[in-house]
């Protein structure tokens, strides 16, 4: 059936007057915020409400755009550009109005508006949107060809159960979400605690640091560089013109696989021959491996991660080799806690950005006794391990839910009533 048989009614930002009218009376972050001025972006960052970053209307303007006044749980769908991207507006506590490209829907007795959220949000209901959708550069749906639209109908009494089971999903998935956020700022406190102030301490000294700061460390810590600690190696590429190079049993790690983790995989396998052919050095486990090129630093440059097995790297990255004074670990951990500052202060270039050798051999970096070191790392490994065990069983839930959707909506799965 059309999905027009469950609609009450339609409409858009631009149902509240002509474009005359609505340049008037609609004024969007002009005088005192009154109302929540709703649009896709907000949404999808999950920004709700009248906070940074999301737009607003005054109180006249709110009343004039009565039309398209929303309260919360309303049903929305981008018109234009990201069709398929489909929203349930969730409980709100301030006024709120649509914003433009979006359209509001209102369902009628016949169907379930969280139902009817949770359909266009599948496999089928995102392909029966991209079906009516215009085929331009910036691709649209009108109101009548959503109306026309393929929709599944089962019984309301059906929705209804379906929507209780696919809820009761996301529920779990968002306490799952909640935990693993709440345990990242507990790491977050404890990587600053212990990673500057250590364990059972009670007298310490200020120390330059970082851009000129002092900071206060335990007074039995040192302050090195890491020159004085470690050895850095450096990678290489075989020929790429030599396919015959890329189908060997070699690890070999390149910047796709630094995680800013364990590195457990190398999507790349070379030869024996290539090894030889280009000199390069297999690494041991348990290396720290950074990525030293790279334009964008919070995605290339400066991305790190610990090998879970021997490998050889390619030739953006380079390897602290293991060191008999520094737990590889305890690096890891501190370079996660000021690898931005480090990024930002030690790199050099113009275009292509990166971490010379010479240069990350100067760079600072605070040194407990090797004790104190495994005590840190263990901790900050056991925080690790839990958000690794909430982050699996989160993805568990989803593909939980994926298949049930999948199931569920199309009909292959029926639910008793």
């Amino acid at each position: 059936m059309p999905f027009g048989k469950g609609i009450k009614f339609l409409t858009d930002y631009e149902a509240n007057g002509s474009y005359a009218k609505l340049d008037e009376f609609a004024k969007v972050g002009i005088g005192k915020p009154y109302a929540w001025f709703v649009r896709s972006v907000d949404l999808e960052k999950n920004r709700i409400g009248l906070v940074n970053g999301n737009k607003y209307v005054n109180k006249d303007s709110y009343n004039f755009l009565k039309k398209t006044q929303l309260f919360g749980n309303e049903l929305l769908i981008m018109k234009v550009g990201s069709i398929g991207n489909v929203y349930l507006l969730p409980k709100i506590s301030e006024p709120a109005t649509l914003g433009n490209n979006l359209y509001l829907i209102f369902t009628n007795e016949l169907l379930d508006s969280k139902f009817a959220y949770y359909w266009l949000k599948s496999a089928l209901g995102i392909a029966s949107l991209f079906r009516i959708a215009s085929s331009t550069t910036l691709p649209s749906i009108n109101k009548e060809n959503t109306k026309s639209s393929l929709f599944f109908y089962p019984s309301i009494k059906e929705q209804q159960k379906i929507v209780s089971i696919l809820s009761n999903v996301d529920e779990l998935i968002s306490s799952y979400d909640k935990t693993i956020q709440t345990t990242k700022k507990l790491k977050k406190g404890l990587m600053q605690t212990l990673l500057t102030r250590g364990m059972g301490h009670k007298k310490f000294k200020k120390v330059k640091w970082l851009f000129g700061k002092d900071i206060e460390i335990p007074e039995e810590w040192k302050i090195t560089v890491i020159g004085n600690e470690f050895v850095i190696g450096p990678g290489g590429t075989p020929k790429t013109s030599n396919s015959k190079f890329f189908k060997g049993n070699v690890n070999w790690v390149t910047t796709s696989d630094l995680n800013r983790g364990i590195i457990n995989t190398s999507t790349a396998l070379i030869t024996e021959e290539a090894v030889r052919e280009t000199h390069l050095k297999i690494y041991p486990k348990g290396s720290f491996v950074i990525a030293a090129i790279g334009v964008d630093a919070s995605h290339t440059r400066g991305n790190c991660g610990i090998l879970s097995f021997d490998a050889a790297i390619n030739q953006v990255c380079l390897v602290f080799k293991k060191s008999e004074s520094v737990l590889t670990e305890f690096f890891y951990y501190y370079y996660l806690q000021f690898a931005n500052n480090l990024i930002f202060k030690y790199s050099q270039g113009t275009k292509q950005w990166a971490f010379y050798p010479y240069v990350i051999k100067k760079i600072p970096f605070v040194l407990p006794s090797l004790e104190e070191q495994q005590k840190i790392a263990s901790i900050l490994s056991s925080v690790d391990d839990k958000i690794s065990k909430l982050e699996s069983k989160k993805k568990s839930a989803e593909s939980l839910k994926k298949g049930l959707m999948q199931k569920l909506l199309t009909g292959q799965m029926r639910v008793t009533v």
